[in-house]
């Protein structure tokens, strides 16, 4: 039996003595899906280290409205820490916009994370407001190339 959805569900034990009555359960829902939450693809899915905002879209499916987004080295238990989600102000099933948030300075100081600061391996997860979550997307934050010096001609000497 196959079918998408809520289904609810009863446990019944069989009498524990001839002549008792079967034990029932309480009544619950169970969800049936086939197409489980999922992250297809991260953009761009590598970065430079510079500390500043980094704008992420995420494809994937059943991706519900009120999704939180993750984002932060791989763990045991996920990817790294919650960032901020972007609406479009069309809700999508398929796709999501996300901000890591850079490093801030102003008047009253410096703000923020450095969580675009660091180089290295990262990873993206999100989670339905349900509490589903999506397997991990990978991604990579280089850090910056240094430029390559060239040498400055000498200039001759007044005569």
């Amino acid at each position: 039996m196959v079918t998408l959805g809520s289904v609810l569900v009863t446990v019944t034990n069989p009498p524990a003595h001839v002549g008792d009555p079967p034990t029932v359960s309480t009544t619950l829902p169970f969800v049936v899906n086939t197409d489980p939450l999922k992250l297809s693809s991260v953009t761009p899915s590598t970065s430079v280290a510079d500390g500043l905002d980094l704008a992420l879209t995420l494809t994937g499916q059943r991706i519900k409205a009120g999704a939180t987004v993750f984002f932060g080295a791989p763990s045991a238990s996920g990817c790294g820490v919650e960032i901020e989600t972007a609406s479009s102000g069309v809700p999508s099933s398929t796709v999501l916009q996300a901000v890591v948030p850079g490093i801030r300075a102003d008047v009253t100081g410096v703000h923020g994370t450095d969580l675009t600061l660091r180089g290295g391996a990262y990873c993206v997860q999100v989670v339905n407001p349900d509490g589903e979550r999506s397997n991990n997307a990978a991604g990579d934050h280089h850090q910056p190339e240094a430029d390559a010096l060239q040498p400055v001609p000498e200039r001759g000497r007044p005569g």
